[in-house]
């Protein structure tokens, strides 16, 4: 356990290890669009990463966003700044666009699709249900000890029991919108048996300082991907 109060810092490096994307990374997704926003035809009914990005902001039916995004690949393009954040931070006019391009490349590393056909009303349709990702809550990634297990280690140190555990001597705060590190705190600390009845309060705090991302579900639709790019929050917004 920690000796002292420790305050541990962490941005989008901390994700990129369970294969999430860093703002640089979202911002190559952006090169990649072509320039006008045209509605891909897909056999796929319904909501699929595999659409693309220019379907699912089609898809939300907000002609604001729809209105910028010939903008915001024209801005992306000759642009200097190399991370998606720096691109909205320079050009404030399509800076809702470069949240929804940032929840959809994060959820896209967040969830595992898979096809199934069901019929409706006689008609065959292919549809992508899609589960969540568990990396982050594997003890080892790539042949190294999980960074949030090696980091509950440390914390729980002889604790004994959920009783003993410190939370206020460890506080995370994160630059990043995903939960991976309140559930990889959960998930290592409750799968011992002297702390299976731990609970929140037992737990370090987490804050998130760009805000994060609602609870997530096992199961993932294109509206809760809509819900999830309202939290997402730029220095500009204050908060």
């Amino acid at each position: 356990m920690f000796a002292s109060k420790t305050v541990l810092i962490v941005g989008a490096g901390a994700s990129a290890e369970f294969g999430l994307p860093t703002g640089e990374g979202i911002f190559k997704d952006a090169l990649m669009l072509p320039p006008r926003l045209i509605r891909k035809e897909s056999p796929i009914s319904g909501f699929s990463f595999d659409n693309g990005f220019q379907n699912f902001l089609i898809g939300q039916s907000q002609n604001r966003l729809w209105n910028q995004y010939e903008t915001f690949v024209a801005r992306a393009k000759t642009s200097a700044s190399f991370s998606i954040d720096r691109l909205a931070w320079l050009n404030t006019e399509i800076a809702e666009v470069c949240k929804s391009i940032s929840t959809w490349s994060i959820f896209r590393k967040l969830y595992q699709g898979q096809k199934e056909i069901k019929n409706d009303y006689g008609r065959r349709l292919t549809v992508e249900k899609y589960s969540r990702l568990t990396g982050h809550l594997n003890p080892v990634v790539d042949g190294s000890q999980n960074w949030i297990a090696a980091l509950c280690n440390k914390w729980v140190g002889d604790a004994r029991s959920s009783s003993e555990l410190k939370p206020s001597s460890l506080t995370v705060v994160t630059f990043n919108y995903d939960r991976i590190v309140e559930e990889g705190l959960d998930h290592f600390v409750s799968s011992s048996q002297l702390f299976s009845d731990v609970d929140e309060q037992n737990l370090p705090s987490v804050y998130h300082v760009h805000g994060a991302f609602p609870r997530l579900p096992d199961r993932l639709d294109g509206e809760f991907l809509t819900q999830a790019q309202s939290c997402v929050k730029y220095i500009e917004d204050g908060g």
